[in-house]
């Protein structure tokens, strides 16, 4: 998905579902169970209450996703997107179709986030604990994205 395009025609609460996926690498779930209260927009964090096996964790926000974050609507109490899981899909499905983007499912920004730190760090503990996995071999799918880095560098030798 290209999420550069969408960006660009994105209104709002597009905006912050395509940045809370990637970079901040939030499933759909996780998207519409953020609340207000779970958001450190100061501190350029937020709190996922039930992550990947009802776990918690703190998640670290780009600039661009605070700043999304800050221009949505938020009363204590409410859920911040205020779509179900379906709903995040769909207002994501529409935007596709409306700028000629293919839709490749709302996880394919996870793998996004996952993929770019992985290609970022070089390691799978960071990419486990940005993305809530409790085994690093969970996060390993996300190497296999980055393959074209191990060519480059080859390349060079």
């Amino acid at each position: 998905m290209d999420c550069k395009e969408l960006l660009i025609h994105a209104k709002p609460r597009e905006r912050a579902i395509l940045l809370l996926g990637a970079p901040a690498g939030l499933c759909n779930a996780e998207m519409g169970a953020l609340m207000p209260e779970d958001l450190q927009l100061e501190l350029r964090q937020l709190q996922v209450q039930k992550g990947k096996g009802n776990k918690r964790r703190k998640v670290n926000l780009s600039k661009r996703l605070c700043e999304a974050l800050a221009a949505l609507e938020r009363t204590p109490g409410k859920p911040l997107i205020g779509l179900t899981p379906q709903g995040i899909r769909e207002a994501i499905r529409r935007l596709c179709k409306k700028y000629g983007v293919p839709y490749q499912a709302i996880h394919a920004l996870r793998h996004t986030a996952g993929t770019r730190l992985y290609r970022a760090t070089k390691d799978l503990k960071t990419v486990a604990r940005h993305l809530g996995h409790s085994k690093i071999e969970t996060a390993a799918v996300y190497t296999k994205y980055a393959k074209d880095d191990v060519r480059n560098v080859v390349t060079e030798w």
